[in-house]
């Protein structure tokens, strides 16, 4: 009887338990993306300079670099970007690293920019553009989801306000 009711809450438990990892996997990475455009912010406003945050593929690469083919997912550098170029130029600090998301995570901008964006810069006054081969954008969302579970919206505004919501629906 004790094996027949522990085989029962195991085959309850695993799915909840599972649920439950896939979710905070969500808001920690949700949470990473989120810090790291709150300390370029912070330090563009710090340092009086153009602080950019920019798509990398960390995880291929020893010296991280903006590589505008890559995506969001595969990782984001936090740099000064005093010529406001969007790219890491030698002289330039780089002040944040982060890796690729876990195996089955996307984090995609998907709203406010033309065609994707490529970096997003902070001004020294904390104002936020997007940088798309140089046409700048005011405000924009972004998306982190693992399919099947209920993923983050990142919504910003020019003056680098964030809002995270979660969706109503699965992520597909």
């Amino acid at each position: 009887m004790s094996i027949a009711i522990g085989g029962i809450l195991l085959t309850v438990g695993i799915p909840s338990f599972r649920q439950l990892i896939t979710d905070n996997r969500i808001v920690t990475q949700t949470n990473d993306f989120v810090s790291a455009l709150a300390h370029a912010r912070a330090e563009a406003v710090r340092r009086n300079t153009r602080v950019t945050i920019c798509r990398s593929n960390t995880s291929t690469s020893s010296s991280p670099s903006c590589v505008p083919s890559s995506n969001w997912t595969d990782g984001w550098i936090v740099f000064t970007d005093p010529g406001g170029f969007g790219t890491l130029a030698v002289g330039e600090t780089i002040l944040r690293v982060h890796s690729a998301m876990p195996t089955g995570m996307t984090l995609l901008d998907n709203g406010g920019f033309e065609n994707g964006v490529d970096s997003l810069q902070f001004l020294p006054s904390g104002l936020v553009s997007g940088v798309t081969g140089g046409a700048p954008a005011s405000a924009g969302t972004f998306t982190l989801c693992v399919s099947g579970y209920k993923g983050r919206t990142i919504n910003f505004n020019v003056i680098g306000r964030v809002n995270i919501t979660a969706m109503a629906l699965n992520c597909t």
